[in-house]
């Protein structure tokens, strides 16, 4: 059942071809938010899915963001404000079961 929902997940993703946001794939694959950032951070576990909260650290401490303070994405003004996104880091291979 899981390994089913896992990819139905990445199949929308792969049809979406960009980052999606957590509320977009609820809504698509009518699932409760708590059940499906679960399966998201076994995907982000597993690499086969990037976090967007992560890409946001990365740029902070490359200094990509110009008018960054140096926070962190916890107490940051504009990652706070950001939808949960998540994108697919190899469509080849879904990690699952591998």
């Amino acid at each position: 059942m899981v390994n089913l929902m896992i990819s139905k997940i990445l199949k929308e993703m792969e049809n979406t071809a960009k980052p999606v946001s957590l509320r977009f794939l609820c809504r698509k694959l009518e699932l409760e938010e708590s059940a499906l950032e679960g399966m998201m951070q076994l995907l982000v576990q597993k690499g086969v899915v990037r976090d967007s909260s992560r890409c946001m650290d990365e740029l902070q401490k490359n200094h990509s963001i110009p008018q960054c303070g140096g926070c962190t994405v916890s107490n940051c003004p504009i990652a706070q404000n950001l939808p949960k996104t998540y994108s697919l880091v190899n469509k080849k291979s879904s990690g699952i079961g591998e």
